[in-house]
């Protein structure tokens, strides 16, 4: 195992004038961080393994603190949910998160990172004038939603009609389920996924490597994802030691 202040070393020995090189870095530590946490577990332990050794959040207490603020407007209503949950997780929520783009199986929206781990993430995401596209399929990741704003339509394969998930309505996207959906004219939700994230990447950053082409938002995502799970690796560690 790396240790915390060769962890540091390598995600910030580059000169100053080369930001793309720390990302790389960023980038590199990421996915040798992730690919030690799925070879350290087997497979059939992220989908069994008692969720409150391994987790810091429950869906239900996102979901319990999104639907008490769900009466305020939209520019109050996200900044009084980011409040309760750093209340609630004391240390752990970024309480002025950075909005960048995301580009996703044809899907643009924009993103406010709350948390993030090897495990969990915790973000708000939506659009003012809607989109759509494909949801991704995450063979060993839960994602659950929590509408905050507008409408979202859902269907999955063998679907001849949509779903409509309005204001407080939950979704859940199970391991390996996939659906194609669309934030209609406009919508936020708060969502929470669980597994081992860096599985994720390929897919949510394939649309901006490979079609977009909008490096500044792929290096805002790769530097502040990097951030987060630098952060929570070092948090757990002292709290490994405390104990």
């Amino acid at each position: 195992m790396v240790g915390q202040g060769s962890a540091h070393r390598r995600l910030h020995c580059h000169h100053p004038g080369q930001p793309g090189q720390a990302l790389l870095y960023s980038w590199f530590w990421i996915l040798r961080r992730g690919r030690r946490a799925l070879s350290s577990q087997p497979v059939i332990s992220l989908q069994r393994r008692n969720p409150g050794n391994r987790y810091v959040f429950e869906p239900e207490v996102l979901r319990e603190v999104a639907h008490s603020h769900l009466d305020l407007p939209l520019e109050e209503m996200i900044p009084a949910i980011t409040r309760e949950l750093a209340e609630r997780y004391p240390g752990l929520i970024e309480t002025e998160p950075t909005w960048f783009y995301s580009n996703a199986g044809g899907t643009m929206g924009q993103v406010a990172m709350l948390y993030a781990s090897l495990r969990e993430y915790v973000i708000f995401f939506g659009s003012p004038i809607g989109s759509g596209g494909h949801t991704g399929r995450y063979r060993f990741v839960d994602d659950h939603s929590v509408v905050l704003d507008g409408e979202m339509w859902y269907y999955g394969e063998g679907d001849l009609r949509r779903t409509e998930y309005r204001q407080g309505d939950s979704v859940h996207l199970r391991r390996g389920e996939a659906k194609g959906f669309r934030m209609v004219d406009g919508a936020y939700i708060l969502e929470y996924a669980r597994g081992p994230i860096p599985t994720m990447l390929p897919f949510g950053l394939a649309d901006t490597v490979f079609s977009t082409l909008d490096l500044t938002s792929l290096f805002r995502t790769i530097r502040l994802y990097a951030r987060h799970v630098l952060r929570s690796t070092r948090r757990r560690r002292f709290t490994r030691s405390r104990v």
